[in-house]
């Protein structure tokens, strides 16, 4: 695989337009316009998946008839196999496409396929998955008819690259919304969360992690959950797209889950972690 200089203008271009979108309505239908101009493709969509209802709940659409949308959530979304993996699995490939799946052969029998994807055009696919915070968050999804070539590797190659770039501007607006007015989702949240600066300040923390504070059995619990950022800075500082990382606390008679997170903000460094209510251990 091989990527041409004319390529590799057009990818840098790309993403220096979504860095420079400042809210993600704007990010997603900027993304789906300049993927096109990296990699021809006839429609798409930016569609949001929601981990509670196992569905696909909206989407920013690219010349589709938002009737088709409708049509595959009314009839054809409960058949779906392959949804149904992806909010199963915690091992979501980055990029997808579907003549590689195994049941690829099979699939094509289904009504799914002959019933709504091979009348609406939408016959060959390409898909960029969206991670955030551990969470499967986006499906950016790029269709061909079936008169045109299916994806080749290097187009694969490309949305590959591409994909990290779009994790991480995903993940920077992710939190330019928690810093704009996000903070009562948070403190709703049924787990612990808590935010630092990049001199490691405690910026926040919710009713959940101010609860678990104060429990006598967890009374180092604030000290090792500073201690697990310091570290998480120290060991990724030079990482250009989001990362986290993931462990877990052990204490007396419990274990504590937790996921540490990275964001940039206004050229500031932030970290959040989100911490788990306590595991009781056995008695021995």
């Amino acid at each position: 695989m091989h990527i041409s200089e004319t390529e590799l203008t057009r990818f840098n271009k790309i993403v220096l337009t979504i860095r420079e979108c400042r809210d993600i309505n704007v990010f997603e239908t900027t993304l789906l316009r300049t993927l096109r101009e990296l990699v021809v493709y006839d429609n798409g969509g930016y569609f949001h998946p929601d981990p509670v209802t196992c569905t696909i709940i909206s989407g920013n659409l690219l010349d589709t008839d938002p009737k088709i949308f409708q049509n595959y959530k009314k009839t054809y979304e409960k058949q779906d196999f392959h949804l149904n993996y992806l909010f199963s699995t915690a091992s979501i490939l980055p990029t997808e496409r579907r003549f590689d799946h195994p049941n690829y052969a099979k699939w094509l029998k289904t009504p799914l396929f002959t019933e709504f994807y091979r009348p609406n055009q939408l016959y060959h696919m390409a898909v960029i998955n969206v991670v955030n915070q551990g969470s499967f968050t986006g499906r950016i999804c790029m269709y061909r008819k079936q008169a045109r070539d299916n994806f080749s590797d290097n187009e694969m190659l490309l949305f590959k690259l591409a994909g990290m770039h779009i994790q991480s501007v995903y993940g920077n607006l992710r939190a330019a919304m928690l810093f704009t007015g996000d903070w009562n989702k948070l403190n709703q949240s049924s787990q612990a969360i808590c935010l630092f600066d990049q001199k490691f300040n405690c910026i926040y923390s919710n009713y959940q992690a101010n609860k678990l504070f104060k429990q006598h059995s967890l009374h180092h619990l604030y000290s090792n959950i500073h201690e697990v950022c310091r570290n998480f800075a120290t060991n990724y500082h030079n990482a250009f797209y989001t990362l986290h990382h993931a462990g877990i606390l052990n204490y007396t008679s419990v274990q504590i889950n937790y996921r540490c997170f990275s964001y940039r903000y206004h050229e500031q460094q932030y970290f959040q972690i989100v911490f788990d209510y306590p595991i009781q251990l056995m008695a021995p």
